[in-house]
């Protein structure tokens, strides 16, 4: 887990969810990090990476809770791009649709409306299972990939900076490579079928975090489209 004392926040930093550049601006504001691999022992950001565990200690439950996130169907396709693919993917990779389409039904299984793992995935420390949020957690402050700026900005202890740091933050942002440089849109490679499992699994979060259901197509479905979407079963 992450945590400031100074500022008494805990921060929940999920995998591919732009963790490494808010960490950089997090450097500033006495963050620690405990994790396994350092006995638990809190070390401080200056010195080490940050953790992706989604445990917060018993000593500080009473802190605000900021969380990073990201759309879940970007998410799930940046998992899989990471997972099988080391250079940048592109339109032209042969078969990447069909193999996204693959995996995704082989990862998440359903029955009627409801979407559980395969057995791969279905671990404590699963990225998929890790970040599914029950519907009674609800985190102070919610950090989006997409909106990154933005967000950082609604937290108090970067409220209250100069406008000249602020506007040194958004220019850090804005030449992170990892954000503002995509050569495919997951949009291209998802189908009715395979948002459908993401939307289902991953529900709370669309309607926590403000994520349009219907932001797998890259075309504005009609009325009927979206209602069979939203209502229909798989099986």
């Amino acid at each position: 887990m992450n945590f400031s004392i100074t500022n008494e926040v805990v921060w929940l930093a999920p995998e591919r969810c732009a963790t490494q550049i808010t960490k950089k601006i997090f450097e500033k504001y006495d963050f620690y990090s405990i994790s396994k691999k350092y006995e638990f022992e809190p070390k401080n950001f200056l010195n080490v990476r940050h953790s992706h565990s989604n445990i917060i200690k018993e000593e500080y439950e009473n802190y605000k809770i900021i969380l990073n996130t990201r759309n879940p169907y970007d998410f799930v396709f940046s998992i899989f791009a990471n997972k099988y693919y080391s250079k940048p993917i592109t339109k032209e990779i042969e078969g990447l649709k069909e193999s996204f389409s693959n995996w995704i039904k082989k990862s998440f299984l359903n029955h009627g409306n409801y979407v559980f793992l395969c057995p791969f995935y279905n671990h404590e420390g699963s990225f998929f299972k890790k970040w599914r949020f029950n519907e009674d957690f609800t985190p102070h402050f919610v950090i989006r990939s997409e909106n990154l700026y933005v967000d950082l900005l609604n937290l108090p202890f970067i409220q209250s900076e100069t406008q000249d740091f602020k506007d040194g933050m958004k220019i850090l942002i804005e030449d992170n490579g990892f954000i503002n440089k995509r050569y495919l849109e997951y949009r291209d490679l998802y189908g009715f079928v395979e948002a459908k499992l993401i939307y289902n699994f991953f529900k709370t979060s669309f309607e926590k975090f403000g994520y349009s259901p219907f932001s797998f197509s890259k075309t504005e479905l009609t009325y009927m489209e979206k209602s069979e979407f939203i209502n229909s079963d798989l099986d």
